[in-house]
């Protein structure tokens, strides 16, 4: 996410991440966001976080909010704890093996599953959710073509509302 090829898209964000890190003496990837939300000093702690959270924003949602749009205020202490616990599951790889999930899909048959997938997510490939989907013959796969990363996308949203709705009734 931070250095894997979305600062194509989103220069303008990128280069205010990548001023706070080259003055920390860091280049923007994961690995040294991570370092800099969970350091010791909480104000570099906070403006990591800070930085990290405006730069998913931006890469999150397949139409950004408009800059009329007044931003929610957010305790610091939440928003730091958030991206810690981000990271700290980034770091960890979710906790997964590599291909974990692909080859353990034929475990999950049987169980009703859906799939709903942003076309252009920046955060994770369209590639990934098509190759579950092929692990999964069974499961349902809902393709938002006017859909990124976010579950607030409006066909996002729809999708999995409805999908948790019939889910609902099994």
């Amino acid at each position: 996410m931070f250095g894997g090829g979305a600062e194509k898209f989103f220069p303008e964000k990128f280069q205010e991440l990548d001023e706070i890190m080259k003055l920390q003496g860091l280049v923007v990837n994961t690995e040294n966001i991570a370092k800099l939300v969970f350091a010791d000093d909480k104000d570099i702690a906070y403006k990591a976080a800070k930085l990290s959270d405006d730069w998913e924003g931006a890469v999150y949602l397949f139409e950004p909010e408009s800059e009329e749009v007044e931003s929610i205020e957010i305790d610091k202490n939440e928003l730091l704890n958030s991206k810690r616990v981000m990271f700290h599951y980034s770091q960890n790889n979710c906790f997964l093996r590599n291909c974990q999930l692909l080859e353990n899909a034929h475990k999950l048959k049987g169980i009703p599953t859906a799939i709903v997938q942003g076309r252009y997510d920046l955060v994770c490939p369209f590639e990934t959710a098509w190759k579950l989907s092929q692990a999964l013959p069974n499961a349902e796969f809902k393709i938002i073509n006017a859909g990124g990363h976010s579950s607030n996308d409006a066909a996002t949203s729809s999708a999995l509302v409805d999908f948790t709705d019939r889910f609902a009734n099994l």
